[in-house]
């Protein structure tokens, strides 16, 4: 059974071929790795990419994010390269937020979003991240909906549905505390 799920998991396209992918093309394989939970999958893919990319701030910061999920402290030094590389990489400061929330250190949290923010100001996954964790301190609840309405409106038509679930979840979470 466990060789089996090796097997599923594992990438079975060429060396050769990854060698001539994008940036943005590993970022979207990685992530859709980590929306299939498939972490170990996301981390093998953020690792090879990192060997064709070893310059690129957004992949160190991408590879955080599957750190992050995994519970593993090696974040923080991603997230520390991909700030020395490019010092304004907005994916970065989200990792770092979520970094910070996580550690439970809400104000630094709220000041790595409003450092976000302030580089892309119409980024959809700031405002993603200031409303997913507005119950955590970063937000109150009509900050996190107007955030989540604000998320929707500038996301690409393929998120922007993602981002709407986002919405619903948080309405559902707040309706349930509040009744």
């Amino acid at each position: 059974q466990k060789l089996l799920e090796d097997l599923q998991n594992m990438d079975i396209v060429s060396d050769d071929a990854r060698k001539n992918r994008s940036v943005s093309e590993w970022k979207a394989e990685i992530e859709q790795y980590r929306k299939q939970d498939k972490k170990k999958s996301a981390l093998r893919s953020a690792n090879k990419a990192l060997e064709a990319y070893p310059k690129s701030a957004v992949l160190y910061a991408e590879r955080a994010n599957v750190y992050l999920d995994l519970s593993d402290q090696k974040a923080h030094a991603d997230i520390q390269k991909a700030l020395s590389l490019q010092p304004d990489c907005v994916e970065a400061y989200l990792a770092l937020a979520v970094e910070d929330a996580g550690l439970g250190w809400m104000k630094r949290a709220r000041e790595d979003l409003a450092q976000a923010g302030a580089i892309e100001p119409g980024n959809a996954d700031v405002y993603r991240t200031k409303a997913y964790y507005y119950d955590l301190g970063i937000a109150d609840f009509r900050s996190a909906m107007a955030d989540c309405d604000t998320a929707v409106e500038r996301a690409t038509a393929d998120r922007a549905k993602e981002m709407e679930l986002d919405r619903c979840r948080l309405d559902e979470k707040v309706f349930y505390y509040t009744r």
